[in-house]
């Protein structure tokens, strides 16, 4: 991985080398033609030194024996030990957004005042490498950050409000375009991405309720209701055209296996406990389905208790829960 590298701009910057850095200011615009602005802050000697030793220690909180940890990027999971990483080409819409930060930090348009972000430009002037460093000043509390004042286009450092530098990084960009995230909300605002995930939400949950897999009005509302909570949204967003297309067929399956489940149950009152750990949350489902008619029932006792229903509609309803792993039923990370 680039970032373990002891040649990439991220660890030379870490040990101490010649590496110039630059801070960006921006924000989004409605303007089609170019949708984001970028400013670049000129700082004074003080706000360079505190800067480059935030930086530095917020590089270090992020690794663990020295070295950074990743895990692949998947906007249903929210990663809390590990960098999510994922190549900027690989997701289209990000992609874009990247290809128009860069072209506003060319630009140097921004009016300071609407900045929303900020991006780190690390350069290593010697190989023409450079690597971003992002945050995303909505949510910003960290006791460690510092606050500007803008006099004459300089940032000088003041006790008070107006801009505030440093803290925890929510995501950064290496000179391969790989993007590694800290903070996935902070960074689905900074590229938008959210956007995409609430319009790929919306459209899910639609397509779901065609399916005319709820007995009744009311829980379908429901589902509808809890579909909608930002909890749930990236992992119904996640859901493939292919899993919605099939999603008729497949809980017919289910059914199938679910009244086998029962039954295996009934027979053997006695290893309820052991059937528990045999099948985990898919015995959950039983409370939610009329098995017989293939219909979900919410009724008021569990309606405020709808993780297993989306389990169900998820990625993880494709194989027969007699035969798969458990796993299937309840979602995992790569």
């Amino acid at each position: 991985m680039l970032l373990n590298n002891g040649k990439s701009v991220i660890r030379k910057f870490l040990n101490d080398k010649n590496i110039q850095l630059e801070l960006y200011l921006l924000r989004h615009t409605d303007n089609m033609d170019c949708t984001i602005e970028a400013k670049e802050a000129e700082l004074e000697k003080e706000v360079t030194s505190f800067l480059i030793k935030n930086l530095k220690k917020n590089l270090n909180k992020l690794m663990v024996e020295d070295k950074f940890n990743v895990a692949k990027y998947n906007s249903e999971f929210q990663v809390h030990d590990k960098l999510a990483t994922f190549k900027a080409e690989a997701i289209a819409e990000v992609n874009d957004k990247f290809k128009e930060m860069k072209k506003a930090i060319e630009l140097n348009e921004l009016e300071i005042k609407n900045a929303k972000f900020q991006l780190v430009k690390l350069i290593d002037t010697e190989q023409q490498n450079a690597c971003y460093i992002g945050y995303y000043q909505g949510s910003k509390k960290a006791a460690s950050n510092k606050r500007l004042i803008i006099e004459k286009e300089k940032f000088k450092l003041l006790n008070e409000n107006v801009i505030s530098i440093g803290g925890k990084i929510d995501f950064m960009i290496d000179e391969e375009d790989n993007i590694y995230v800290s903070n996935a909300l902070n960074f689905e605002h900074a590229f938008k991405y959210i956007d995409h995930i609430y319009t790929k939400r919306d459209q899910n949950i639609k397509l779901i309720v065609e399916q005319s897999l709820f007995g009744d009005d009311n829980s379908q509302n429901l589902f509808s209701d809890e579909a909608n909570k930002y909890i749930r949204s990236r992992s119904i967003a996640q859901m493939s055209d292919e899993t919605i297309t099939n999603l008729k067929n497949h809980f017919d399956s289910r059914c199938e296996d679910l009244k086998i489940i029962k039954k295996e149950l009934e027979d053997n009152p006695d290893s309820k406990d052991e059937l528990s750990k045999k099948y985990g949350i898919i015995l959950e489902l039983l409370n939610y389905i009329d098995l017989e008619n293939k219909k979900i029932i919410i009724t008021k006792e569990y309606e405020s208790k709808l993780s297993p229903i989306f389990h169900l509609f998820q990625n993880k309803i494709v194989e027969s829960y007699l035969t798969g792993e458990v796993r299937t039923a309840v979602g995992y990370q790569e």
